[in-house]
């Protein structure tokens, strides 16, 4: 087998400063991400993902301990029986995690859920109105990282729907 022949040097042309101009956009583009991630930490919200916190994800979990997944329960007009909420746009026009981190201001004033039940009676007019709204948690043992048995649903904050 022939060796290659050698490869011609590189030219090796000086290092040219960066003009005002490039500079300047660079410098503002990186003040802009550093407020956005500012005001994403400060007020703990996920509006400006991947700028800011993102509250379902920011917590470690024990293995061992358990694990707590925040849900919606409601009971409709004519009916006694809870039926689960999924979060989401389509549904209650909001996602879990802005529920969970706002949920010391909805315990505190119960009437927050009112914008919930408004957004899923908008956002589903042919199914019966919403008497009551419920943020539980189903709380789950966990053994070695995984769930054991069924969760236990803790019910955190009720909002009795006046009509």
């Amino acid at each position: 087998m022939r060796p290659s022949p050698p490869r011609p040097p590189r030219s090796a042309e000086p290092a040219r400063a960066m003009r005002p101009a490039s500079l300047a956009w660079r410098l503002g583009l990186s003040a802009v991400v550093a407020v956005i991630l500012l005001i994403g930490q400060v007020h703990h919200t996920d509006e400006y993902f991947p700028f800011g916190a993102v509250a379902m994800f920011a917590q470690a979990r024990d293995p061992e301990g358990t694990a707590d997944d925040t849900c919606l329960e409601a009971t409709q007009e004519g009916s006694d029986e809870p039926v689960t909420i999924p979060f989401g746009r389509g549904s209650v026009g909001i996602q879990r995690s802005d529920v969970e981190s706002s949920l010391a201001a909805i315990r505190a004033d119960p009437s927050r859920l009112q914008a919930l039940v408004d957004a899923r009676e908008r956002l589903h007019p042919d199914e019966p109105p919403l008497t009551s709204l419920t943020v539980c948690v189903d709380r789950y043992t966990m053994r070695r990282g995984g769930p054991v048995g069924p969760p236990e649903r803790i019910a955190l904050v009720t909002w009795e729907v006046p009509r």
